[in-house]
């Protein structure tokens, strides 16, 4: 399933600059449009392999750093940067004691984010968003850091006001497998909330 989702998120990678190339005049400047976000709300579940009593739960805290080149396509290619902090100091197996979990990532893919407004509230204009992202993450504790494959999947709603895709976005977001954090460690699929703010051109 992973490679299959994988091979998907290449083979966009691969299409979206050439269908942006031909949706743009050549002489088109392409500007890069970036977003912060803040992912809070939702829970994971970090447990040992091998023995389901030394599990644990915490918040989900984590800050993102995304960046797109803006065209009038409605497909954008997205990528970005991401901390995610794990406090795992009430989880206790053996002599073993680990009191956080640094995650940082990199993921590209592919992200629906239209010029044209899906509807309207008001003065505000309001455009389903959607992306689906793959990238590395490495997880850090202890002086330790273990590498594996990651991936994200987000649905919701971004609001401007104009055409500008400038303004604010909350999204759910889901990583939908198991990762390895640790050798012993499992961190399981889990879903949260995500607030961004898109930095875009203004309207002229």
């Amino acid at each position: 399933m992973k490679l299959t989702i994988w091979f998907g998120l290449i083979l966009t990678c691969v299409l979206l600059p050439a269908q942006s190339t031909a949706t743009n005049p050549p002489d088109e400047k392409r500007i890069v449009i970036t977003r912060f976000s803040l992912d809070f709300v939702g829970q994971q579940k970090i447990e040992h392999w091998n023995d389901s009593k030394y599990s644990i739960t915490c918040p989900v805290i984590g800050i993102n750093l995304g960046m797109a080149k803006l065209t009038e396509s409605a497909f954008l290619l997205d990528w970005g940067f991401g901390f995610h902090y794990l406090d795992t100091s009430d989880l206790h197996y053996g002599l073993h004691l680990i009191n956080e979990i640094l995650k940082f990532d990199f993921q590209i893919g592919p992200r629906f984010l239209p010029k044209k407004p899906s509807f309207n509230l008001g003065a505000v204009n309001v455009r389903f968003t959607a992306s689906a992202q793959g990238g590395v993450t490495l997880s850090y504790s202890e002086r330790s850091g273990r590498f594996e494959m990651t991936s994200t999947l987000a649905a919701g709603l971004h609001f401007s006001k104009g055409d500008s895709r400038r303004g604010p976005m909350i999204e759910f977001v889901v990583r939908p497998f198991k990762e390895k954090v640790r050798a012993f460690l499992d961190h399981f699929p889990h879903w949260n909330l995500r607030f961004s703010w898109v930095f875009a051109p203004r309207d002229k």
